[in-house]
């Protein structure tokens, strides 16, 4: 398969096997997609299912889980196999993107997102969050556009389509280019996390009211990378880039005002699943009273 190597191609008829069972077995409807991408000296395979459907279980993605009878080996051991993992909830579909490379990498990704309208704007989110894994770097983004509804969900929207394009970008540059697209549309607060592993450093901007958390396997407080004040799209004073360490099993933790602020999992054990922790938190600490948007990241 492309010259991959026979264990990794073995892995990736395992992730695509599960994944094709999950969705006979528990989707209403839903796709299963594979792309390819070449790296200058690397190069990777991303596996997505898209699942309309229930909310996957709790603990789907610890090995040996199954919500029913099956020879299959579990979701578990998608998590196991691929190098990057993401794990969506957006309102009523679940997406899983499995990325295995060619090569052996530095870091490994493991991360789960959920996104929720407020009740009665269902189609029209005004939240929305964004995971472009690349080879050497890996770009997270949370939006939250002023509001909820129709205008709050274009200006998002507009957001994800202008990042998705210029993710080549600087922190800083991106930004603005955002600010400049939204011209004459609904404002939005924005928080980027660029985890570079080539340098191993974590460098962070935002405006608004996302908040972002990077937790540290040693230390008692997590570290808060500084956000601006300011609506981007509207007022802008300046932009700032705070950079930290990247270390295996640091945890980052982004969230809209549609998640209580007193959000913590500082109790966590470094071995519990991300999706199990998103889980988790969610169900505690969404308002229920406006667009909602929680990310959990894990480095390993």
């Amino acid at each position: 398969m492309l010259n991959f190597p026979k264990d990794k191609t073995e892995e990736i008829t395992i992730i695509s096997g599960e994944l094709t069972d999950n969705l006979i077995s528990h989707s209403k409807r839903g796709t299963i997609t594979l792309s390819y991408e070449e790296y200058e000296d690397n190069s990777v395979i991303e596996i997505t299912s898209y699942n309309e459907g229930q909310q996957l279980p709790i603990h789907a993605f610890k090995d040996g889980f199954s919500s029913k009878s099956s020879l299959g080996i579990g979701l578990g051991a998608i998590k196991r196999f691929s190098d990057k993992l993401i794990v969506e909830r957006r309102d009523n579909v679940n997406i899983i993107k499995s990325f295995i490379y060619k090569y052996p990498i530095s870091h490994k990704l493991y991360l789960s997102i959920m996104t929720q309208a407020i009740l009665g704007y269902e189609t029209e989110n005004g939240d929305n969050a964004i995971v472009i894994p690349q080879f050497h770097r890996d770009l997270l983004c949370v939006i939250d556009a002023l509001g909820h509804g129709k205008d709050a969900c274009k200006s998002a929207l507009k957001s994800i389509e202008y990042i998705e394009n210029n993710n080549h970008l600087d922190l800083d540059n991106i930004i603005m280019g955002v600010h400049n697209t939204l011209y004459n549309l609904r404002g939005i607060s924005i928080f980027l996390v660029s985890l570079n592993y080539k340098f191993k450093e974590i460098c962070s901007s935002g405006i608004g009211d996302v908040t972002t958390k990077i937790y540290y396997p040693n230390d008692e407080k997590p570290f808060y990378p500084l956000a601006q004040d300011g609506i981007v799209g509207e007022n802008i004073r300046k932009t700032t880039i705070t950079k930290s360490p990247l270390y295996k099993d640091a945890i980052i933790v982004m969230f809209s005002d549609g998640i209580s602020r007193t959000l913590d999992i500082q109790s966590q054990n470094k071995y519990d699943d991300v999706y199990e922790i998103l889980c988790t938190k969610w169900s505690t600490y969404y308002k229920k009273s406006d667009d909602a948007t929680l990310l959990i990241a894990k480095i390993y």
